[in-house]
Formats: structure tokens, sequence, C-alpha cells
């Protein structure tokens, strides 16, 4: 059974036994306004909705602390339901995506495309192009089509913050709200989907407008999609061997099949391209390879790299420059070049080792974490071990770096990690996770056999302006400080010292508020405000 809500929230569900009262009641808590519950995904854990409800739509962005300028995805059992319910496609993009669906879904492929009218504009930044995904999870499809309601999901996890891949880091961040988190146990591939737009290019026929002429459905459109084969363009009798296939099918108006297929084939002369706007685990390579074998080879995939300002305005999901962060300041390591630059401590520095250069180091860093060999692995772990830097690294606050300035944040113990540029296909999904988780940022080092140097150059350490504060450990971090900052008021009187703490050593007056303070109500939003621009949005539309 599933507990009450007078139990410490947010409750963890286990969908082993009495699976169907547990589906009733996660349904009703669901589709009740604002009722809130964590899906399990073969990606990441989302934090989920009813996407048809403005009031649950909006609390995922109050109590993820999300900028309304950064979209959701919303996740259905097929791309089928995506067309019937969400997008408002043209016919050519709607079998695009049908086609694209029966090759990489249900899986960790979403797509972008024109949205119908009535959606509400919180779900895509208000661009009017929304974001749909079919999770491919057991969990996650089961409580899908129990539920019979399109979700939206975003990553359960504090704005900004490491991407959650087990129930436990979920609850870790979300102590205290109204939730329940279903356990499906570590996510089978670690790393987000990837985000594919697909925008109308052609003057073309709705896809509602086609179906409606024929009475037919998308049902009927994926069969004759998933029988359509290149041949057909060239070779007139495979065409007619095709179309005489599938109008005799069940269910199949007998004229949908010979006018489809013209259609499509008029447009064929046409190139277009679909654009990756977020790299995952669906690669370019992979895109690439389906489209240029089959009869969509006029499509050609392209990537577009985004890296946005925090709270600019965004038409996909986790494209900020800062996003996938640990609250620590997170580096990248690069190989130096030449001299110079300010030395760091390499016992300041918890090591995240993805490419094994330093393991013979190990007791050179505050703490090392080495990473399984290839990337299916490294995606599957990456997540998790930023985790437990994150954690080494808050244990072991010190005192500021001298070389940080007066906005520096309040410790010297810095996350590093080791992930170079590397010809394998998910490398560049991994690269982008890391540039963000680092805003960027690179230590460089110089490696010989039998010493480690690392240096900064440039930038210096990060400061708490660039760094997400998001996480119960940050919290646990805020009571760390505030009590050394009491013990050392101690400490004065009794010296009876006159000396006031500095700023630099992240000590302030009772009545001043640390950064840390700043930044954690910072990312708190005010829901008036957050209201009055869903208000600013819908009146756009």
């Amino acid at each position: 059974m599933i507990r009450e809500a007078d139990e410490q929230w947010p409750i963890k569900v286990r969908l082993d036994d009495d699976t169907i009262m547990k589906l009733e009641r996660l349904r009703d808590h669901v589709l009740h306004p604002g009722g809130l519950i964590v899906l399990p995904t073969e990606t990441v854990y989302g934090l989920a909705a009813n996407a048809l409800c403005d009031d649950s739509v909006f609390k995922i962005f109050e109590v993820k602390g999300r900028p309304l300028s950064d979209p959701v995805i919303l996740h259905v059992p097929t791309f089928r339901d995506a067309l019937s319910s969400i997008f408002d496609a043209d016919l050519f993009d709607a079998c695009l995506i049908l086609f694209l669906g029966l090759s990489f879904s249900p899986g960790p492929l979403t797509m972008i495309t024109r949205g119908k009218e009535g959606l509400s504009p919180l779900l895509s930044a208000n661009t009017g192009f929304p974001a749909v995904r079919c999770p491919s999870h057991h969990i996650a499809q089961l409580i899908l089509k129990h539920v019979g309601v399109p979700l939206a999901a975003p990553s359960a996890n504090k704005f900004g913050h490491i991407s959650p891949t087990s129930a436990e880091h979920v609850s870790s961040e979300f102590e205290g709200v109204p939730m329940f988190i279903i356990d499906g146990g570590r996510c089978d591939l670690g790393v987000e989907s990837t985000v594919l737009k697909v925008e109308p290019v052609f003057d073309d026929i709705r896809a509602e407008v086609f179906l409606k002429k024929h009475k037919g459905t998308y049902a009927n459109l994926q069969t004759v999609i998933s029988l359509l084969r290149p041949e057909v363009i060239s070779d007139p009798s495979k065409k007619d061997e095709l179309i005489e296939k599938c109008s005799f099918m069940a269910g199949m108006p007998s004229s949908l099949p010979r006018d489809l297929i013209d259609t499509l084939l008029s447009m064929k002369d046409t190139s277009r391209t679909v654009t990756i706007l977020r790299p995952g685990y669906v690669t370019e390579a992979d895109l690439t390879r389906r489209l240029s074998s089959s009869f969509f080879s006029n499509v050609k995939v392209v990537h577009k790299q985004i890296f946005a300002k925090a709270h600019e305005h965004c038409e996909c999901p986790g494209t900020t420059l800062t996003h996938y962060a640990p609250a620590v300041p997170t580096y990248l390591a690069s190989e130096v070049q030449s001299e110079g630059g300010v030395p760091v401590d390499s016992e300041s520095i918890v090591m995240v080792d993805c490419d094994g250069d330093f393991k013979d180091f190990v007791d050179s860093f505050l703490y090392y974490i080495p990473m399984a060999k290839g990337d299916q692995s490294l995606a599957y772990n990456l997540y998790d071990s930023l985790r437990q830097a994150e954690r080494m690294a808050l244990r072991c606050i010190g005192t500021v770096n001298p070389y940080a300035g007066e906005d520096a944040w309040p410790m010297s113990t810095i996350i590093v990690v080791n992930y170079k540029e590397q010809p394998t296909e998910l490398n560049a999904t991994l690269r982008d996770r890391l540039i963000r988780a680092s805003s960027g940022n690179t230590v460089k080092y110089k490696l010989d056999p039998d010493n480690v140097e690392f240096f900064m150059v440039g930038l210096g350490f990060q400061s708490v302006k660039k760094t997400h504060v998001f996480s119960a450990e940050a919290v646990k971090l805020k009571e760390v400080l505030k009590s050394r900052k009491k013990i050392g008021k101690s400490k004065s009187s009794r010296d009876k010292s006159t000396t006031k703490p500095t700023k630099a050593h992240g000590n302030t007056s009772d009545d001043e508020p640390s950064r840390l303070d700043l930044i954690l109500s910072a990312s708190r939003p005010r829901k008036a405000v957050l209201k009055k621009a869903v208000s600013k949005g819908r009146r756009k539309t």
C-alpha cells in the first residue's frame, strides 16, 4: 500500500506488490492539480506532472527552481500519441517522426515540432514547439498508459544540479516536498535523451487534414511508413506492390496508401535538415545511418551547439552553459602546452579520472574516483560519480583560495574531471555534459612519470556566481559554515580579539547574509513573479 500524506514526504513507492492499487493511487495523485510523482526512466529520473493542467506544470517550475524560459519534455507511450494529442505536424514531418519513432522509440530520443493550439505555454517556454519523448523503462510505460494523459517530466532535481539516476538522488534533493517517488532502481543508460527538432519547411498539407480527408489514423500512417523502402523511389513496380499490400490491410482506408506515397515522393527532390539541439544517447551518427539508408535519405542531420546564459530563453531543455553541475567549483582537466598560471595544490582536488591518466598519482589527491573504461559504462556511472565527488568535496571545507578574490566560493576544494575529446560516438554527448557541469572552465596540468602539477590560467577559481547550489549537501554545507562562524566568534570572544572576520574567508556579520544564503534564496522562485510571467506568456499566444 502507498502510505498516506501524514507520512514524511517524499514517499518512495515500489511497484512490486499491490500494483493495481498503487497505480490507482498514483493516478489520482498526479491528476490532482499540483500533484507530482517521480518517474524512473532509462535516462534519468523525471519529476512528472499532468501536462494538461497549468497548476501542475507550474508546480514543477516552482519545486525545481526552474526558470520559465527553460522548456520541459512531455512523456507519452508512443509518438502516435504525441501526434494525436500534442504535435500539429505537417504530413511529411508526421511521417518522419513516425519513422524515427519506429527506429529509436521507445527510447532516449526526444522530438520537437509545432504544437497544437491550447497547450500551456509553460511547456515550450512559449515557443509553440513542445518536446516529446517515449521512455522505454517498463515502469514509466506502465504509469503513462494507466494515467492516460501526457506527463511533463524534466529531471527530478533542483534546476542546474546533477541529474538523478536513482531514487536516492531524488529524495536527497526534495526533503519535505509532497511527491511520490517510484523506485525503479538505477537508470539503465544514465544520460539524458537526444533532442531533435523537426521544423516545418514545406508548403505541406497538415497531417490532421490529410487523415480527415481519408478517414484515417496515425496508426494507418505508421503502417505504410513501416513498409516504405528506398526502392519505391526508383521502381514503379515496387510502389504498386506496396500500395496494393497496404490497401488490403485491416482498418486501412483504401485511398490512403497511394495518396500518401505519391505525396511523399513529390517531396523527395527537396533536401531538408533536422537539428540536434541537445546531444544524447542517440548520436548524430545513429540518426544519419538510419536516415541515409531509408526512404527519407533526403533528410540530413545537423548539430546546433547551444550554450545559453542563465535565464536566457531556450528552445530546448538542458542547454544553459551551467547545468548538470555539482555544488562545488568543477573543472575539466586540460594538458598544459606551456608553463605559466597559478599553481593548484593537488591535495585540494577531488579527481574524477575518466581516462585513467592519473592512476599512478592516487595519493596526490584529496580524493580519487576512477571510472571504468568505455563510454557506455561512463555514461551509466557519470552522474553518480559527480555526486560522490560533490559529497567528498563538501566534507573537506577549507579556507578560500588566496587568488580567488572577493567573490570566491568559501572553500579551496575543487572537483576536476579528466575526460578528453575522442573519436567515439558518445564522446560528444559526455563532453557536452561535462563542459556544462564545469561551466566551460578548465584547469591545466603537466604530467611526467614522477610528478603531476596543476595550474589555473585566466579565470582562476570559479566565483560562486558561476556555481549552482541546490542539493541537500549544500544545505548541510550552509549549516557547517554557520557552526564554524559561531565557533570562530566564541574563540574570538575568549581571546578578547577585536579582529573582524573578513569576507574573503566566507564570514559575515549577523546582519549580513552570506553568499551561500543569497544563492540558496535565489534558487527559490517567487510564485507571484512566476505567475505573472505565465500570464504574459499566455497573452502572447
